[in-house]
């Protein structure tokens, strides 16, 4: 069978969507040598084409309208079984009886304007989501949350959707990261002293400047002991978290480390003290799996995604709850070893519950029923 995929995710600094195809792709064409997957996109991808992966680009600096608008010519062009919109949309114009399928993240364009990557995402999401709802033959959620969204915003039968968690990666495992090179990577990015990280996109959805004010509520002996760590692309809006920053007052003790490589952020994880994560909206919340299973306590706020995937297994604070309260569970757990410890162990077997491989499963499952 022929499934043609949107690509545009799979740039060379991935984000979690990124992460998200690499993983369903790597491990859809080891499980069906046969298939062949023929990515689009308007721009070079970071991936290793092999038998039965094709790579189409059409070379356009503006990817979102290329894809919504134009890439439908390419597409139609190879002839495949199946299109199969991996980020949210389907291209505008595939002819009405294409057999086609979305996964949808989030819906994060229905939500506040500021939790939107840009308003040009958000316009044309406004737009065309709604289209690609009613177009699609069946409609993947990455959660319950997110299937409850779309039945909350549109009429459409519940047998139309179906649910596929992520996983986490097995180089996030802490059993098989090696105290060595977790040695080797805080040298190399001058992670002298023990610290909290943090890890998302810097835009205004992450919450971050909350977590800033919490640390500097802090007693003045956790703020000398510890660091503060960023890891994440630059978003949408960060400028307002960079100029906030400026004028921190413990900012020699913050670090903006930016994109990290996914096997140092698996030692980032496997060294952290905690792993904050107060986002306001997610439509699953990667970084929690991946932290949980490298034995990282996790402190995050409880919107109805992150219950999911947390479960019991995290500190949950709700999204009104103040600096000071952040501040008081983030002393909680650094001056509590067996209060971490529980997390530790806690998250871990939380984590294990979730598997790329029934990702995999049931996405080309799905796929492959209406391809056919």
């Amino acid at each position: 069978m022929k499934i043609g995929i949107d690509g545009r995710s799979l740039t060379q600094r991935k984000a979690g969507i990124g992460y998200y195809l690499s993983e369903i792709i790597s491990r859809w064409s080891y499980s069906f040598p046969n298939d062949n997957l023929q990515i689009f996109s308007n721009q070079a991808i970071d991936y290793p084409l092999k038998r039965g992966i094709e790579h189409h680009v059409n070379y356009n600096t503006f990817g979102l309208p290329w894809y919504v608008f134009r890439s439908h010519k390419n597409i139609v062009q190879q002839k495949p079984n199946i299109f199969w919109g991996a980020q949210n949309l389907l291209p505008q114009y595939l002819p009405k009886n294409f057999p086609a399928a979305i996964t949808i993240h989030d819906c994060v364009h229905l939500q506040s304007l500021k939790y939107s990557p840009s308003l040009t995402y958000n316009l044309i999401h406004r737009y065309c989501f709604p289209k690609s709802i009613q177009r699609s033959f069946k409609i993947m959620a990455v959660s319950n949350f997110v299937a409850d969204e779309i039945q909350k915003y549109f009429d459409i039968p519940h047998s139309l959707i179906e649910v596929t968690p992520l996983g986490v990666n097995p180089i996030f495992l802490k059993q098989g990261i090696n105290p060595q090179k977790v040695s080797e990577t805080r040298k190399r990015y001058s992670l002298d002293s023990p610290y909290i990280l943090s890890v998302g996109t810097l835009e205004p959805r992450k919450n971050l400047s909350i977590l800033l004010h919490a640390f500097s509520l802090l007693p003045p002996s956790l703020q000398n002991k510890y660091q503060l760590v960023f890891v994440g692309k630059k978003g949408w809006r960060q400028r307002q978290f960079t100029k906030y920053l400026k004028s921190y007052e413990l900012k020699s003790q913050v670090k903006i480390l930016g994109y990290v490589p996914r096997q140092d952020l698996a030692h980032i994880y496997s060294a952290a003290q905690v792993l904050v994560f107060p986002s306001q909206y997610e439509g699953f919340g990667l970084p929690l799996l991946e932290a949980m299973s490298a034995g990282c306590p996790v402190i995050a706020c409880r919107t109805a995604a992150v219950k999911e995937v947390a479960s019991t297994a995290a500190i949950l604070l709700s999204p009104l709850s103040s600096a000071e309260d952040w501040s008081k569970s983030l002393s909680q757990v650094l001056e509590s070893s067996s209060l971490k410890e529980n997390l530790r162990m806690a998250g871990y077997d939380q984590a294990q519950k979730f598997s790329w491989d029934n990702c995999v499963s049931n996405t080309t499952e799905v796929l492959h029923s209406i391809g056919q």
